[in-house]
């Protein structure tokens, strides 16, 4: 979504479509057919990058990467704390307050998908997670 490889973006987008869309039957058939290019490339061709690619680093890129430091990365890993420690719930602080959730085991595949396809990628994408601030919560 921002350029010619994989970036930051793919990832939310990616983990949105598999949790919330593509294993749920409902969400699904509703999806399928307004974005059948969206659906196939979640289904045959996210799990198949060759490597090669830019990625542009817009206004867009670098909020999102923001955002997910700042939101996506404490959410993912209260959840993931929760789930290992047998917990139902968690509280994190989100834009300046303390905000309670309930642990969802979806959340943990996303974040464990990603985090797999990351570790598969080698020291360059672990070296630009860390630049980002997003290596502890794409951590296998």
């Amino acid at each position: 979504l921002m350029g010619t490889a994989p970036s930051a973006v793919d990832c939310i987008v990616l983990a949105g479509l598999r949790a919330h869309f593509l294993f749920d039957p409902a969400p699904d058939a509703a999806l399928r057919p307004y974005y059948p290019r969206t659906v196939a490339w979640a289904e045959q061709s996210a799990d198949h990058w060759d490597g090669s690619g830019e990625v542009e680093w817009t206004d867009f890129a670098q909020f999102i990467l923001s955002e997910m430091k700042e939101t996506y990365a404490p959410f993912a890993l209260g959840n993931r704390s929760a789930l290992s420690n047998g917990g139902r719930a968690f509280k994190i602080g989100m834009y300046g307050e303390e905000v309670s959730y309930l642990a969802r085991p979806y959340i943990e595949q996303s974040r464990q998908m990603v985090a797999d396809h990351a570790a598969s990628l080698g020291d360059e994408a672990r070296t630009w997670l860390e630049g980002v601030g997003l290596d502890e919560v794409f951590s296998s």
